[in-house]
């Protein structure tokens, strides 16, 4: 049978008589009826062709769509699939997304591998992703990796500014391991970043670069920083102060604290605890018991100036004097269980060990001794070398079960630290290597705060046991690699051992093993220790902390209040994260309380986020403060509002109210002063 001919064409004839198959092909007969003819159209061919490649590639994205969503995240759509040529950067970036997401709650699971590689995976996509890099970030300072970690941080910070509280995390990550270049360059960073957030929070981030430099004993710098901050506020002016008083310039300090009290609106009585210490540093003691007095009266039945009286007669050496400060203490304040807590912390960081001893004494005959007050005898009697006696109090201390007072993860924490200090104490009572080997493996297997592995290797060093102080450094040296000092301290223990001790101490911390627990959210505390104080309960729970927190506030105990917020900023509860708002309106209340002007500024700045509502609500607060009469503090917030929204129209109300009351006083002063010369 012979083939028919081929021919081609475009389309169909005009006339549309055709019979095209599929429209594609048709088959011509011969007019001489020995061969037909195959004729093809070209355009049929192509449109089919087409429809084909449509379909395939539709298959292929529903395929891969498929696919995709058999994972347990899925943030990619089938329209992303099927538009991947024009959304391949964020098919990327969602990816990524559910690579961290899926990080995560392997991160949760405590499956710390798994969790790893995809949180590493997922930010490889989405480098954006804020919580995925801050949780890879704080996984690699819990497993021991803690330059990586903060350097994972610093990263994030170039790519965009993350905001004040990745920023205070990563500070105190920094602060916590003495790694200073890093925050610096964190700091730097920020200021340099531009945006809206930014510029709400300069003022913060200079004030924090101000911190870190006076932290890190770099007073020049930190005086050459405040004089280029371009505005002054109560931290640059107090740590100006503290700077000037690092470096030895102590009339440069009073002068500094002069022109302090000459600012308009600056608090009375806001330099007067910074002046008693200049005063004291200075050997003024008369100078310093006057400012003394002045706090006093100034603070009434709030603890913290008889506080401040008894420590600061206790530096200047003046025994008598403090123990008349102690006795004026005592008289007002020994029922008081927190305030004498307070004292006691005190008076043990100073190593005033014949007043601690009184003041301990005497919480025992009101029965406040707890877990606290424990911990501190421990401290006190090892500093004195009393070893048999630390050892009988840390013997007498008992660990209750998790339950309604403590939660599981306080029970491990004072667990944990009973251990540590047993440990450490019986190294230095019984000169037992064992008791040596058994404290560095303690200090190896957990995250123990640096001034706390410097403090224990400090101590048993002093003791003799060198090569003990030297494994205790290089596990430091391990865990916290920016510190400059524990390298000092390392290198020189190094000389004082024999080559066979140096080969012995070479420490490699301890791998993650899943399933072991890691606190990562804890990881940002400066120094974490267990909770301790009458506020334990509060902290295992949110509710619990704000109902007591406003109970506080409605009885006006701002000590206490204040104690509270301290206690839950050292002991950071996993649910502080979810709860800033309703900290900081506590936060703002007892600034109101203790009349912290600068404190409340701050606290408003923070609250203040350009919106309407935000504004409205920090008006309220204006219109309250001038209502008590503290017309002053009102300005400072309105200014802060009126930096954020221009001309703000209950603001513009507010400010002529406040002018047309001040020229009715003026008239009413004139006319009474006009009457009073008449009656002359």
């Amino acid at each position: 049978m012979a083939l028919p001919r081929i021919s081609f064409s475009w389309k169909p004839t005009i006339s549309g008589r055709e019979r095209w198959r599929l429209g594609l092909f048709m088959i011509v007969p011969s007019k001489s009826g020995r061969r037909n003819k195959l004729r093809i159209m070209v355009r049929g061919v192509l449109l089919w062709l087409s429809a084909m490649a449509i379909a395939a590639y539709l298959a292929a994205a529903t395929a891969w769509f498929y696919m995709l969503n058999q994972r347990p995240h899925n943030l990619v759509t089938w329209a992303d699939c099927v538009l991947a040529p024009v959304r391949w950067d964020e098919i990327k970036r969602k990816k990524g997304d559910a690579y961290i997401a899926e990080g995560l709650a392997a991160m949760d699971a405590m499956n710390w591998s798994d969790g790893r590689l995809k949180l590493e995976a997922g930010l490889a996509r989405s480098p954006d992703h804020r919580r995925g890099r801050e949780k890879l970030a704080m996984f690699y300072v819990a497993a021991g990796q803690r330059e990586r970690g903060l350097r994972l941080m610093v990263d994030g910070i170039k790519r965009a500014y993350p905001g004040r509280e990745n920023v205070e995390l990563l500070l105190n990550l920094c602060f916590a391991g003495e790694d200073y270049d890093i925050a610096l360059e964190a700091i730097n960073l920020s200021l340099d970043q531009k945006g809206a957030a930014v510029e709400r929070e300069h003022a913060w981030l200079v004030e924090q670069k101000g911190r870190l430099l006076i932290v890190a004993k770099r007073y020049e710098e930190a005086l050459a920083w405040i004089d280029d901050a371009g505005f002054q506020s109560f931290p640059l002016r107090e740590m100006r102060v503290v700077a000037l008083l690092g470096l030895e310039r102590y009339d440069e300090a009073d002068a500094a604290l002069t022109a302090w009290d000459q600012v308009q609106g600056a608090n009375a009585g806001e330099t007067h605890s910074l002046r008693v210490r200049v005063a004291r540093e200075r050997g003024d003691l008369a100078e310093m018991r006057r400012y003394l007095n002045l706090m006093r009266e100034r603070t009434g039945t709030q603890p913290t100036a008889w506080i401040y009286a008894v420590v600061q007669e206790a530096q200047a050496d003046e025994i008598q004097a403090a123990q008349a400060a102690l006795g004026a203490f005592l008289m007002r304040f020994e029922t008081n269980a927190a305030a004498m807590r307070a004292l006691a912390q005190s008076l043990v960081k100073i190593e005033s060990w014949g007043l601690f001893e009184q003041v301990f004494k005497r919480a025992e005959l009101l029965g406040q001794i707890d877990f606290a007050w424990q911990t501190l005898a421990v401290e006190a009697a090892a500093k004195q070398e009393q070893y048999a006696r630390a050892l009988a109090v840390l013997r007498a201390i008992e660990i209750p079960e998790a339950g309604d007072e403590l939660d599981e993860r306080q029970v491990q924490t004072r667990k944990f630290w009973l251990n540590l200090q047993t440990a450490f104490i019986e190294l230095l009572a019984t000169n037992e290597a064992a008791s040596g080997e058994e404290l560095v493996q303690i200090v190896r297997n957990a995250a123990v705060a640096l001034p706390a592995i410097k403090g224990m290797a400090s101590a048993a060093e002093a003791d003799g046991h060198v090569g003990t102080a030297l494994a205790l450094i290089e596990v430091a040296r391990a865990r916290y690699p920016g510190s400059k000092d524990i390298a000092a301290q390392a290198e020189r223990l190094r000389q004082l051992v024999s080559e066979s001790e140096r080969e012995r101490v070479e420490v490699d911390l301890p791998l993650v093993q899943n399933g072991r627990p890691l606190d990562i959210e804890e990881m940002g505390v400066v120094g974490a220790q267990p909770a301790t104080g009458n506020f334990e309960r509060e902290m295992g729970s949110a509710r619990l902390f704000l109902a007591r927190a406003d109970e506080l506030i409605a009885a006006e105990a701002w000590d206490s209040l204040e104690e509270l917020m301290r206690e839950l900023r050292r002991a950071r509860p996993a649910w502080m994260r979810n709860q800033t708002e309703e900290l900081l309106k506590r936060e703002m209340e007892l600034n109101i309380g203790r009349q912290n002007w600068s404190g409340l500024v701050g606290n408003v700045r923070f609250r203040i986020d350009g919106t309407l509502p935000r504004a409205l609500e920090v008006m309220n607060l204006v219109r309250r403060l001038d209502a008590a009469g503290e017309r002053r503090a009102a300005e400072l917030v309105l200014s802060e509002i009126e930096r954020r929204h221009d001309d703000f129209p209950p603001a513009r109300r507010l400010r002529e109210d406040w002018a047309a009351a001040d020229a009715a006083a003026e008239e009413d002063a004139e006319a009474e002063a006009t009457a009073d010369e008449t009656d002359g």
